[in-house]
């Protein structure tokens, strides 16, 4: 048996998809910390859960309504169920959805195509590299992919079914998608089944007031999280979560405010989003204009699917690379149909193509289960927080020390090192001064570009710095001067501490970090 037999041939199990979908997600999920967007989910649920206020989110101490409610939620329900919030927790959702998606894919796939195109579309966005590194991050873009792929799956396997219970779910799974990013998951869904409602006047048959009630119903559903936060304890929010959706949706798209891209942006990131499987996107592109005559109506639907979503975000003024994600299960069904199309022709391509996921899947373990634990092990905010407490830690106990940010400080190592008090910024030394007058044990956290200056003021400062993680601290010199550092002040009447003058942290990483959330 070949290896494409075993992978996608007629008697190719399921499985063995989501079993290697499964462990490419799942592996070491907690082992980077928070990086890019992540902090916004992360430090939004943590207030969340902190505070019992599940209906406004805060950006620290910032109204932040800027992406709906549901994705921090979800996140909530994953840190209560497991006992707190976390890295891993944080990702869980992105993880469960990339898993929805691929299934999706797969189901429909199967439904239109068959059963060996549907798995090959399926082993295809598993092993495609941008798509399970943004199915292992905490965000909302892979639960509006998966969001979309499912209303969309749903609609083939039900449309010879109308009726009331089918657009229900249909419109229910388009609410809850809109919860988590907006309304690009209705957008797409629906922009992509206007050729299939076209064909043959199909959308004749779905011509039924259950229609309308269902789609009433879905769209009160869709409200809800926004009435209630306008409702419940809405006096002192400075946010609207229905303006924002607007100016977030619809302005951004025919007036782009920022991510101001070229228009033809996305002819580079289509192919970088695809890897490795985009070397075939040309050949699929071309081999649909000269197949169009023959191919059948669902193999033109997904050429038209892809088309009109590529299409879609090209029109858009606001473009930003991962906005692309949503065209990569519609794109992994059409290079699945192309091959198998061609598999006739040209057998070897097929066997040859299996050893993708292969080498794909081997690279994306080695890279999460090895590299990236170890890269953060050496470096970050983590060790940071670990080093601080430990030498804030010998002196006195942590309940007695507060926090101050210099200048244009990042409050995200906060997050890690959580301070007693709310850190406030301070902007010149007369402001610091009088922080430090009023609290004698005071941490001092800055860039490190900054170091020099607050040493000379604060001579008797033990100074922890935080080092960079691999592979960055390898080759990247410039983020070097992002980097933070924190100096711990030691009043003269600690006779216990170590001699004046500052010294360079150099403290075991043995010691646990801390929660997140208690």
């Amino acid at each position: 048996m070949t290896l494409a037999k075993l992978l996608w041939g007629d008697s190719a199990k399921p499985i063995y998809l989501f079993a290697t979908a499964a462990i490419l997600l799942f592996v070491a999920l907690g082992a980077a910390q928070l990086w890019g967007s992540e902090w916004r989910w992360a430090v939004i649920t943590d207030r969340m859960l902190s505070s019992h206020d599940y209906l406004h989110p805060y950006l620290w101490d910032e109204a932040y309504y800027d992406k709906p409610l549901g994705s921090y939620w979800l996140i909530a329900i994953f840190a209560k169920l497991f006992g707190g919030l976390s890295e891993w927790v944080a990702r869980l959702p992105s993880v469960l959805a990339a898993l929805g998606a691929i299934w999706c894919t797969y189901r429909l796939g199967s439904r239109l195509l068959d059963r060996s195109r549907g798995l090959l579309a399926g082993w295809i966005l598993a092993s495609t590299v941008m798509f399970v590194i943004w199915g292992r991050i905490a965000a909302a873009d892979m639960l509006n992919v998966a969001g979309t792929i499912a209303a969309v799956t749903w609609y083939f396997e039900r449309k010879h079914q109308p009726g009331f219970v089918t657009y229900s779910v249909f419109f229910l799974i388009l609410a809850v998608a809109s919860w988590m990013k907006g309304l690009v998951a209705p957008a797409v869904a629906i922009l992509v089944l206007i050729p299939d409602l076209l064909r043959e006047q199909n959308w004749r048959r779905h011509l039924h007031v259950s229609l309308l009630f269902a789609g009433a119903l879905g769209t009160a559903i869709y409200f809800v999280p926004f009435a209630l936060s306008v409702l419940v304890g809405s006096e002192q929010y400075g946010s609207s979560g229905l303006w924002l959706v607007f100016r977030e949706n619809i302005v951004r798209y025919f007036n782009a405010f920022d991510h101001k891209l070229p228009f033809y942006i996305y002819f580079y990131y289509l192919p970088l989003y695809q890897f490795p499987w985009s070397v075939f996107l040309p050949f699929a592109i071309v081999g649909a204009v000269r197949r169009w005559p023959s191919m059948t109506p669902a193999s033109r639907w997904v050429v038209w699917s892809v088309f009109l979503v590529f299409v879609f975000l090209t029109v858009s003024g606001s473009r930003r690379s991962y906005y692309i994600l949503p065209i990569l299960p519609f794109a992994a069904l059409m290079i699945a149909d192309w091959l198998m199309a061609v598999s006739s022709n040209y057998p070897r391509l097929l066997r040859a193509s299996a050893w993708i996921p292969v080498f794909a899947s081997l690279i994306l373990l080695l890279w999460f289960g090895a590299a990236v634990p170890y890269g953060n092990s050496i470096g970050g905010m983590r060790p940071l927080a670990r080093e601080i407490h430990t030498a804030a830690e010998r002196i006195a106990p942590w309940s007695d020390w507060r926090m101050v940010l210099w200048s244009d400080t990042s409050r995200d190592p906060q997050f890690y090192i959580r301070a007693v008090n709310f850190p406030p910024y301070v902007a010149n030394t007369d402001e610091l001064k009088k922080f430090i007058a009023e609290h004698p044990r005071t941490i001092v956290l800055a860039r490190i570009k900054d170091r020099d200056q607050l040493q000379d003021l604060l001579p008797q400062a033990i100074v922890v710095r935080e080092r960079l993680r691999a592979p960055a601290r390898f080759f990247n010199e410039e983020k070097r001067k992002g980097l933070h550092v924190a100096l711990i002040l030691r009043p003269k009447e600690d006779a216990a501490a170590p001699a004046p003058g500052f010294a360079l942290a150099a403290l075991p990483r043995s010691i646990e970090p801390m929660r997140m959330h208690q």
